[in-house]
């Protein structure tokens, strides 16, 4: 881990550091890896791997470059989805109800816990120490490992160091294989203290469930899509303008004020022009006379004229 910097373009510190990673189809190859540590000012912590060289792309720049991803990749995304309210379920909404049976598995897989837990006092105690000095024996490894280099995938170190590391890591396995004897004595044990760990986690959060009316919900799942699609082309080929614009076309175009007038043969949409919005209505006017070149009709026939009062 390198020295610690500032994050140009937020409240953060920043670490340089390497990571090593082993070859999962060679064994023993080791690769160096770049890795740029977050310590956001708020506590959250966050770790990104990058191949981008640090002699040319600094920290900061990494840590940009990352988080530029949301504005031009998934921020359009999520601003359809608040066009057309994907997020929400139609039908009845979001009733909840309980789910007894859920409910009653998790007191049992509670009370099965409790019990092995019970039964395996004594060799969950002693792998508890075991795990205490593995710890140790890890952090000694780790201290050991960055004193030296990797080259060609191979480690590099002095004859010292590297009998030293030999002896830890003969020390970690040791301590590995006691506590997996330990486990290998009681395994039907440990096996169903797992199995109801397992089980019990998967049902956290799962004691209500969500009432819908799935058919309608469907529905009009594809009459959003259908309509998200609809304004996203709209906005590209006539108001030439991206796709984070959906906010600006639901306020300015879409809830302006107008007027319908219908005849036989015709129907004329008159807008409402938006004094304050100059830039925004010249754009419209402009994007309706290429609507209306496509000649728009109703399902009975009538002709679309849209214009701007």
């Amino acid at each position: 881990m390198g020295a610690a910097e500032r994050y140009i373009n937020g409240e953060a510190t920043l670490y340089d550091c390497e990571i090593e990673l082993k070859d999962s189809k060679e064994k023993d190859y080791l690769i160096i890896v770049r890795a740029v540590r977050i310590e956001w000012d708020n506590g959250k912590n966050t770790i990104l791997l990058t191949s981008l060289p640090s002699d040319t792309t600094g920290t900061s720049l990494v840590v940009k470059a990352y988080f530029d991803r949301w504005p031009l990749e998934e921020l359009s995304f999520r601003s359809m989805k608040g066009f057309v309210s994907l997020h929400r379920v139609a039908g009845y909404g979001k009733q909840l109800a309980d789910d007894p049976n859920v409910r009653e598995k998790q007191e049992e897989l509670k009370a099965s816990i409790k019990e092995s837990k019970q039964v395996l006092k004594k060799p969950l105690s002693e792998i508890s120490r075991e795990t205490a000095t593995l710890s140790d024996c890890i952090r000694q490894e780790h201290k050991l490992r960055i004193r030296g280099g990797v080259k060609d995938g191979k480690r590099i170190q002095n004859k010292e160091d590297e009998e030293s590391l030999n002896v830890c890591e003969r020390e970690i396995a040791k301590v590995q294989r006691r506590i997996k004897r330990i486990e290998k004595k009681h395994e039907k044990e440990f096996n169903k203290l797992k199995r109801c760990e397992k089980n019990w986690l998967h049902l956290q959060g799962k004691e209500v469930v969500y009432k819908a009316d799935v058919e309608l919900d469907q529905i009009l799942t594809y009459f959003r899509v259908s309509l998200a699609n609809m304004s996203a082309y709209f906005l590209k080929e006539f108001l030439q303008m991206g796709s984070l614009s959906f906010t600006t076309l639901m306020q300015s175009v879409l809830l302006s004020d107008g007027e319908i007038e219908e005849t036989t043969k015709h129907r004329k949409v008159v807008l409402k022009r938006n004094p304050k919005k100059p830039a925004i209505m010249e754009k419209l006017e402009m994007a309706l006379a290429k609507l209306n070149a496509l000649s728009p009709c109703t399902l009975s026939g009538k002709h679309y004229h849209f214009s701007l009062s």
